[in-house]
């Protein structure tokens, strides 16, 4: 059974995760990555594209590019001395996030190709504000659907 078909299998039985990152743009993969380096692997990213890249895989019109230094448009722990120009076009900041998602061996924690379309906060599930629970539901990829996912106690 290849890696995607077990990742599909475990969301089948209904798999409860300590955090869901929905997205994988720069945000939600930055968000792994720490999780994975502070040795968290409990996670699990749910992707509505067949890849990472968020805004950078999304939008490829030409002359799509970086409208902030490229040097400054990076992760910290990943700096890229090698971008072609001070404003890096969209396939070069694509293919950096690629680059940086193999690197740090977080493509496994993945859900491609499913969108998050609804999500429901369990008052009932939180503990002292550490513990949150969400109901969440899939749907078929490239359906629009409202995320609604409540970050902390009020």
């Amino acid at each position: 059974m290849n890696l995607y078909a077990r990742v599909m299998a475990q969301v089948a039985q209904r798999r409860h995760v300590s955090t869901l990152i929905i997205g994988s743009g720069f945000a939600g993969l930055g968000a792994a990555i720490r999780l994975a380096k502070d040795g968290l692997d409990d996670y699990l990213v749910v992707e509505r594209a067949p890849e990472v890249g968020g805004t950078w895989r999304d939008n490829t019109y030409p002359g799509a590019a970086c409208d902030v230094p490229s040097h400054l448009y990076s992760y910290s722990f990943e700096l890229n001395p090698r971008w072609s120009r001070s404003f890096s076009p969209q396939p070069e900041i694509q293919d950096y996030l690629r680059t940086v998602a193999n690197k740090y061996r977080v493509l496994d924690k993945h859900l491609f190709d499913t969108e998050v379309t609804h999500a429901e906060w369990d008052e009932s599930t939180e503990q002292s504000g550490r513990h949150h629970e969400r109901r969440v539901h899939r749907g078929r990829p490239g359906a629009r659907g409202r995320r609604a996912v409540r970050a902390g106690a009020a």
